[in-house]
């Protein structure tokens, strides 16, 4: 659909589709709508390239903030659309896939109900009826060299002018369904969900990290000022500041100083703690609820609105909202929390500006100061605790059209094919399942060692 809201998104895609006409390649245009963690968007969002095997080069449409009555109500780089052709059997057609990160449970819930009904849609980014799109900048990737234009900012006035609510066809969820059973804030509650009827496939290793404010130090008990970063949280410490036992950076040795403040600096008299939470319907809430909560809750009381600027108890619906609640994102009108701590998943976290990973327990899930073939060993070994194996899922039969379930195979083949992990910027963190020594059949564990041979040696 093109029409006054059309920029020169819609001409790109327009002339693509135009090209595979005129040539007599394409076949069909086949869509496939795949949604649900917030944490698989690194992941989920660039697998599609690597499906993309013919000419013209492929075109991937991200969102700007995109609000809702007179707010944000989807802030930047959420929604994901790719434009591209492929060759398959001797056949080319056009593909559209598309991504939109909200919560992984999404990635089940909506699955549960037929593709016809309405309870299985989602909002997609329309990249045609998009405004606002800024591009094509034409990028490589590093790891394969392979290239594609892409459009970032694209938005609208509305929430309707710049998306589509279109049936999920492949959900992304951080852990199974039996592990949402969280509250938060108090009136959302989440109850486990039943994904027997589900087909579900292990992607990888999700691992996530403990993260804390710029303005966060270490505290000189004797001169109480600044020793320079933070350097450890144990578990029991995470704890005591996400059920909010310790509303006080002092209380556990730490404390906060302006950011920027070199060693030395005089400590604030007062270092309250601010809490950058997920809302309870996240993979990421869940998995940390089933592997670091492990004697206390989290708490459920707090706001949702992340243009706050005091110092409190936030919920966000992703991990880029705990981003913007710690470093904060001016374009949404959300100040920063340097005082603050959250969680995120890993590579995510490591991207983070206004913020920094903090080792649990004393072992990261990447460790750059480690040579580059051991800088997971912490993971592989299964001394980093916070991490679930990622899943897939598609409905039993997958989609009534042909072409579709194919689309649907292949990127499931793709996203589980184990040197994607490699392929994929999100890889530096994530890992395959066959590359641990260790596994778990649940998502709270208990951590188990494979039999011998381990597939790492660096334990």
């Amino acid at each position: 659909m093109v029409n006054s809201k059309s920029t020169v998104c819609a001409i790109v895609v327009s002339v693509m589709f135009t090209i595979g006409a005129m040539s007599g390649a394409a076949e069909a245009v086949v869509e496939v709508n795949m949604g649900g963690s917030s944490s698989s968007t690194p992941f989920a969002s660039e697998v599609p390239l690597s499906l993309c095997n013919a000419a013209p080069l492929p075109v991937h449409y991200v969102n700007g903030p995109i609000p809702s009555s007179g707010t944000v109500s989807i802030t930047s780089g959420k929604l994901h659309t790719w434009v591209c052709q492929r060759t398959v059997g001797g056949v080319t057609e056009d593909i559209i896939v598309r991504y939109s990160a909200t919560g992984s449970s999404d990635g089940i819930k909506k699955l549960q109900q037929p593709e016809t009904d309405p309870l299985s849609n989602m909002n997609f980014l329309d990249h045609v009826a998009a405004v606002g799109c800024v591009g094509p900048t034409l990028k490589t990737r590093p790891s394969d060299g392979k290239q594609y234009n892409e459009f970032t900012g694209c938005a609208g006035a509305t929430l309707a002018d710049a998306t589509n609510p279109l049936p999920l066809n492949i959900g992304w969820s951080d852990v199974r369904g039996s592990s949402f059973h969280q509250t938060g804030p108090i009136t959302n509650t989440v109850t486990p969900l039943d994904q027997f009827a589900l087909i579900s496939t292990q992607v990888a290793i999700v691992p996530f990290a403990i993260v804390v404010g710029n303005g966060v130090y270490r505290i000189d008990p004797a001169t109480n000022t600044t020793l320079g970063s933070v350097q450890n949280l144990s578990r029991p410490q995470v704890e005591s500041l996400l059920s909010r036992q310790v509303t006080d950076w002092r209380r556990l040795g730490l404390g906060t100083a302006p950011v920027g403040s070199p060693v030395g600096t005089a400590a604030d008299a007062t270092s309250p703690v601010t809490l950058c939470l997920r809302t309870a319907g996240s993979g990421t809430k869940a998995a940390l609820d089933e592997t670091v909560m492990v004697t206390a809750t989290e708490i459920a009381l707090g706001s949702t609105n992340l243009t706050n600027a005091a110092d409190g108890v936030y919920f966000g619906t992703s991990n880029q909202d705990v981003r913007d609640c710690i470093q904060g994102n001016a374009g949404a009108g959300r100040p920063a929390h340097p005082k603050g701590v959250g969680y995120m998943e890993g590579d995510q976290a490591s991207l983070m500006t206004g913020g920094y990973i903090v080792p649990l327990d004393g072992f990261l899930s990447y460790d750059p100061s480690l040579p580059i073939a051991d800088r997971k060993r912490d993971l592989f070994c299964g001394k980093f605790t916070y991490w679930v194996a990622g899943q897939m899922l598609t409905r039993n039969v997958s989609s009534p059209d042909a072409d579709t379930a194919r689309l649907i195979q292949d990127l499931i083949y793709t996203s589980t094919n184990p040197p994607t992990i490699d392929i994929l910027p999100a890889g530096a963190f994530w890992a395959a399942p066959g590359s641990m020594n260790v596994f778990k059949n649940a998502d709270k564990g208990p951590i188990l060692l494979k039999s011998l041979p381990m597939p790492y040696a660096g334990c």
